[in-house]
């Protein structure tokens, strides 16, 4: 990935693949070259479970959670969605322990 007058500032993956609840997508990128020298090595996760939404013709999300790491701190965001109950759960954790549900 290019960003600005950066070349390769960040490499990057994503993976679609079928899930026993539908499809998982995760998409992974982190930093190098002179922005990893300038910034810190920095990571971002972002995976996604979904269902196919027949209805409307769409996958819509089941889970979704962000990871964002530097260094040796991280934090993790993750939403879980309840489509019955039309609510949503909200997490996120620090370091591995848990500050906001």
């Amino acid at each position: 990935m290019n960003f600005w007058l950066f070349r390769r500032a960040a490499t990057g993956s994503l993976l679609f693949e079928q899930h026993p609840q539908g499809f998982r997508s995760v998409f992974e990128a982190e930093t190098c070259g002179l922005i990893k020298l300038i910034a810190g090595h920095r990571k971002e996760i972002m995976e996604s479970i979904m269902e196919y939404d027949p209805a409307k013709g769409r996958l819509r999300p089941l889970m979704f959670q962000e990871t964002f790491s530097h260094g040796s701190s991280s934090v993790k965001k993750t939403l879980v969605f309840d489509y019955e109950q039309r609510t949503f759960t909200c997490t996120y954790e620090r370091n591995g322990k848990r500050t906001f549900e």
